[in-house]
């Protein structure tokens, strides 16, 4: 299994950011769901997917697009800096 990801605490939830950033083409189509659909949750939608499966606020491929973003220097209004001070 691979190390869980340290992501930078945001102001926001990464659902609100996607519909703020959406049109502005900093996110790349995400990779299909790897989960069979028999196997997925159907009472959970993500967005993001534009599928069952999963909420969007567990959507690690949005959590992943978000970080990189931020790293290269994007989306800086987004981040909590109260949360990085505490560190």
């Amino acid at each position: 299994m691979a190390p869980k990801q340290n992501y930078t605490p945001l102001n926001t939830p990464r659902e609100q950011i996607m519909i703020q950033i959406e049109g502005k083409n900093m996110l790349k189509a995400p990779l299909p769901m790897r989960a069979p659909p028999e196997k997925r949750n159907m009472n959970k939608y993500c967005r993001f997917h534009k599928e069952l499966g999963h909420k969007t606020s567990e959507c690690h491929h949005l959590k992943d697009q978000i970080e990189g973003l931020i790293q290269q220097g994007y989306l800086r209004e987004y981040v909590n800096r109260a949360a990085k001070q505490d560190k």
